[in-house]
């Protein structure tokens, strides 16, 4: 039985209704007056990509400093291997080498007013929880 589009889901977004409204079923393209704008698996590869680099940069491998490693993108070059990585190894190797020399930084009153932690310190506050 198909079910109508819009019973599946509610469209909330204007800019989702346009791409619906858009979309040519015969040649997986949006259409756009007379351009059509193709959409590929390359593209959908390319945000895969980047959005892997943005949780990788802002939720798992968190830093304090302003510059990039270059680590995430050596991995990025080949998506098929990423389940071959130690992800939880890497995220707690940050955390420990960033809490040992934390206590020298608070303890000298580097910085007394905020301390930072460069880490996923979700994985504190989740691991701290399982100990009561």
């Amino acid at each position: 039985m198909d079910v109508p589009l819009r019973t599946r889901f509610d469209i909330s977004s204007p800019i989702l209704h346009e791409f619906i409204s858009r979309w040519s079923v015969d040649d997986n393209c949006f259409r756009s007056r007379q351009h059509s704008v193709p959409f590929k698996v390359v593209d959908v590869d390319e945000f895969c990509r980047l959005y892997i680099l943005l949780l990788l940069y802002v939720f798992f491998l968190p830093r304090t400093s302003k510059t990039f490693s270059s680590f995430p993108f050596k991995v990025l070059d080949n998506l098929d291997a990423l389940d071959g990585y130690n992800w939880g190894s890497a995220v707690y190797e940050l955390i420990v080498s960033n809490l040992t020399w934390s206590p020298e930084v608070y303890n000298n009153q580097k910085n007394a007013r905020e301390i930072y932690l460069a880490g996923c310190v979700l994985v504190l506050q989740v691991s701290g929880n399982y100990e009561k």
